[in-house]
């Protein structure tokens, strides 16, 4: 039985996620089924940017010296023993992460719907923020769950808590850095993993929509894996 070194206690009873952030614990990861989500249709920017401030290239449109292209995975991925899906934007035309608008980026959409169609416990995000310069909200964005039945519920998430900059790292109780790297412009950028309960784990998912409010930090998502 495989197990691996973890300090994400992932779903216990009930669909509610623990975490020890301070006492490294032993995971087995065949408690759990994962099924890594498709983001090709929600994806509007790559890892790679050429030109800041145009609205077009990759990650937070920074330019070529503060963007995300070190962050060399594709495909099946594991972090921390979790099965991703990383988008080749070459076989998405150039598009391999959902950025939201925030303060600095209005061009971009406040929205994206993520297809699910399955019941599931809860979510592993990807994800960072960014523009979280000067005074932000402690809500950075939300993920909005989106069930059969027409209901639907918020999971806010706070800045600081369950996602960070990407510039630096960081790490919470809902919330672990799972890769870090460097660019022309820093020696530390990072991605963080969020472990993001589903409210109602009974019901059947149809999709999964990020938003902001549009006008403070951005929200990035570059993969999202269920788990029962």
């Amino acid at each position: 039985m495989k197990r691996i070194s973890l300090i994400l206690v992932c779903i216990m009873l009930l669909g509610v996620f623990h975490v020890n952030a301070a006492q490294e614990v032993v995971y087995d990861v065949g408690t759990q089924t994962f099924t890594p989500l498709d983001l090709t249709k929600a994806a509007n920017m790559g890892f790679a940017d050429e030109i800041e401030g145009d609205g077009k290239g990759g990650w937070a449109d920074q330019g070529a010296a503060n963007d995300f292209r070190n962050f060399t995975h594709r495909g099946r991925t594991l972090f921390n023993g979790i099965p991703f899906n990383i988008i080749e934007p070459k076989n998405n035309g150039g598009n391999s992460c959902v950025v939201l608008r925030g303060q600095n980026n209005e061009y971009f959409p406040i929205s994206a719907e993520i297809e699910v169609n399955q019941e599931a416990g809860g979510v592993y995000f990807l994800h960072a923020a960014s523009h979280t310069e000067g005074k932000i909200s402690d809500i950075v964005g939300k993920y909005t769950f989106v069930y059969e039945d027409g209901t639907s519920s918020d999971v806010n998430v706070r800045g600081n808590k369950d996602v960070f900059n990407w510039w630096g790292k960081n790490s919470s109780e809902t919330c672990i850095s799972v890769w870090t790297g460097a660019n022309g412009s820093t020696n530390l950028i990072s991605l963080g993993m969020f472990a993001c309960p589903n409210p109602y784990p009974n019901k059947k998912i149809s999709k999964i929509v990020a938003s902001t409010p549009g006008n403070e930090a951005s929200l990035i998502v570059v993969a999202a894996t269920l788990t029962d």
